[in-house]
């Protein structure tokens, strides 16, 4: 009996011993939980905050390329239709083809730290699919801004209207890419805001 008594009171010995431990490290676990949850909070809405800014930038950026690029096309499309469009052209000042700029760094960022995943899944898929829709803009402006470098000047009227037509067909792809995104960063950014 002695044996059992001595057994009953270690095992109570070592339960009252080991409760305090073992809510130790419940306690410690649950705040670092915690403090974790609060950290992933703060940099989700720093990022929310970035990427807002980040496509506001990229929409003001957009606005005026996208005015300069309705001129561009509609001086073409002049100096195609026009009496001379050689003579048209030697008189024309060719500002440039003036590209888009738009960034993706706050969303690049979003991806590489893994931070964008605190969104839900439908604007995990908008944004994704915005700044896809972007990296074609982009690309289709390299393509635009190669072949164009790569033209030679033209020595007649044929060559300006060829010249003019293929730009003013170019300048269609690139307002629409260009319309399009001012709208999806219009929605996005309004739906961020939120």
């Amino acid at each position: 009996m002695k044996k059992a008594q001595k057994l009953k009171r270690s095992i109570w010995k070592f339960i009252r011993e080991m409760i305090p431990v073992m809510l130790g490290v419940y306690f410690a676990f649950a705040l670092s939980d915690y403090s974790d949850r609060r950290k992933t909070k703060e940099e989700f809405q720093e990022f929310k905050t970035l990427l807002a800014k980040e496509i506001t930038q990229n929409r003001d950026n957009l606005k005026p390329t996208y005015e300069y690029h309705q001129k561009l096309k509609e001086d073409f499309d002049t100096l195609r239709n026009s009496d001379d469009p050689f003579q048209s052209f030697s008189e024309y000042e060719l500002r440039g083809i003036r590209p888009g700029f738009v960034s993706s760094s706050a969303y690049k960022t979003g991806l590489q730290t893994g931070i964008i995943h605190q969104f839900d899944l439908d604007w995990i898929i908008a944004i994704n699919n915005l700044y896809t829709y972007q990296e074609k803009y982009d690309d289709y402006n390299k393509s635009l801004l190669d072949g164009f470098i790569s033209q030679k000047i033209p020595e007649d009227s044929e060559e300006v209207v060829s010249i003019a037509s293929n730009l003013i067909m170019s300048m269609n792809d690139v307002l629409i890419y260009e319309k399009n995104l001012i709208k999806y960063y219009e929605e996005l950014q309004g739906n961020l805001n939120q």
